[in-house]
């Protein structure tokens, strides 16, 4: 089975992140996170001073679910790490972040509604970002 090999140790670095308007936090002990089971030869380290806001939810949801909550937070710290290395296409990075909320105890459907909406969201940017064209003279 996937696992974390330690606890989430984090301190506010008292930033905003621009995008999401959520409090920054740094992380103070580096995790790393073995996808499909325990010492298997995919390993994602997430390093110590990482800098994340956890799960990016909007405001509305905010109300139902903790971004800090133990059930995700590693999830989503994971998550962030994996899509900003570019290391990993995002689909992987999403299937990461879905196996990695059941492995922390999920409830199955909350892990789904995270995990569809990081898809979602994904599908919303590679629609929407900008796209230059070059014209040879």
């Amino acid at each position: 089975m996937s696992s974390f090999t330690a606890p989430l140790e984090y301190e506010a670095t008292g930033a905003i992140a621009p995008r999401t308007k959520l409090p920054q936090y740094r992380l103070l002990k580096s995790i790393v996170f073995y996808v499909g089971k325990r010492g298997s030869d995919f390993p994602i380290t997430i390093p110590k001073g990482y800098v994340t806001d956890f799960a990016s939810l909007p405001k509305f949801i905010l109300r139902w679910f903790n971004p800090k909550d133990d059930r995700w937070a590693k999830a989503a710290l994971l998550h962030d790490y994996a899509c900003s290395t570019h290391s990993y296409s995002r689909a992987m990075c999403d299937l990461i972040f879905l196996e990695a909320m059941l492995v922390l105890g999920t409830p199955w459907w909350i892990a789904h509604m995270f995990y569809r909406s990081v898809t979602l969201f994904s599908m919303y940017l590679s629609i929407t970002r900008k796209r230059t064209y070059y014209v040879s003279e």
